[in-house]
């Protein structure tokens, strides 16, 4: 009786640790992971009104493909004369990373600005 029990609370033990483990998070299509500032870091300084190419590395890290419909959209914080929304210039399949550039102008007046995109 006592090995029967046992044998069972072995096979119960096994069964749950062979079950699969949801992950913590759930896939999602549309998913973006910053990797690093390419020009103009973060806390830069420029002369007032200067011209000036903002680069960032990005990794798509969803399940979804960004296509050439995809585009990179100024959406709040110091426009810091932010262009009109930008397509992406090529396909991004996950897993993989894209260089993304915009051109911008420095503010006229000193001090520290933001731009959300």
């Amino acid at each position: 009786m006592f090995k029967r029990r046992l044998l069972s609370m072995a096979l119960l033990v096994g069964m749950l640790f062979s079950q699969p483990v949801p992950g913590a998070q759930a896939a999602v299509c549309d998913h973006v992971q910053f990797v690093s500032d390419l020009t103009a870091p973060d806390g830069a300084t420029f002369t007032p009104n200067a011209a000036f190419t903002k680069t960032w590395r990005l990794k798509n890290i969803g399940t979804c493909t960004w296509t050439t419909a995809y585009t990179l959209v100024w959406v709040g914080g110091d426009a810091i004369g932010a262009p009109a929304p930008g397509k992406l210039p090529v396909s991004v399949a996950p897993g993989q990373m894209l260089d993304i550039s915009v051109k911008l102008t420095a503010p006229t007046g000193n001090g520290s600005y933001k731009g959300l995109w």
